[in-house]
């Protein structure tokens, strides 16, 4: 029956050495472009939107402009590889700013407010039916 103790109390020491040393891996990705960086779920948890969505459809719209702020021609970098690479607060709060202003220039583009009491009234029962929203 000693045997048998001793045996549970050394196993038990052995497996605690174990969880001890056990190391998580660490992966090497390139942090340079966050849609490689990150896999689908990460990438719209970090920036709410899906990855097909910024490629699609923001990145074309506004390409133009953010070459023209950038006046090397180049496109510029999304804004949290910036974070991610150093650099300052107020230079990631321009690049903020920047975006920003040229999303909210494409707002009557893409989102139609509708015009007139009744059609607000209509919409505001469209999304209550959708989603008891307004309550």
């Amino acid at each position: 029956m000693d045997d048998l103790h001793q045996y549970y109390v050394v196993n038990r020491e052995i497996n605690e050495q174990n969880d001890i040393l056990q190391v998580p891996r660490r992966y090497i990705r390139d942090m340079q472009n966050p849609l490689q960086f990150y896999s689908d779920n990460e990438f719209r948890k970090r920036y709410r939107f899906r990855k097909q969505t910024v490629i699609e459809i923001m990145l074309p719209v506004i390409y133009d402009e953010m070459v023209k702020i950038n006046r090397r021609g180049l496109q510029f970098p999304p804004i949290v590889t910036g974070d991610l690479r150093g650099f300052s607060q107020p230079t990631v709060s321009r690049c903020i700013f920047k975006i920003s202003q040229l999303l909210a220039q494409l707002l009557p583009t893409y989102i139609k407010f509708p015009e007139g009491l009744e059609n607000q009234r209509k919409n505001q029962r469209l999304f209550y039916d959708i989603a008891n929203f307004p309550k």
